[in-house]
């Protein structure tokens, strides 16, 4: 996913939809990059597309990954 494919989806939200009231563009889905300064930069670029939520990845068969998520602490980009 790009910045540019955000910008494509909202645009074609934006003419398709019958409200005017505002909405979400949630994505994630994929695991976090080991350089988390390269992981802010590229979220922060979809959130600067019109993103409004990143869903954390988890697997679910993993039950420790998530302890490593918790102890890595959350990875803000404001």
């Amino acid at each position: 996913m790009t910045p540019e494919d955000v910008r494509a989806y909202k645009a074609f939200i934006d003419e398709n939809r019958l409200s005017n009231q505002p909405f979400d563009i949630c994505l994630g889905g994929s695991p976090r990059r080991e350089d988390w300064e390269e992981e802010k930069a590229y979220i922060h670029s979809l959130a600067e597309a019109g993103m409004t939520w990143w869903s954390e990845y988890v697997p679910p068969d993993e039950p420790g990954f998530m302890r490593k998520c918790i102890e890595r602490r959350p990875l803000r980009i404001d």
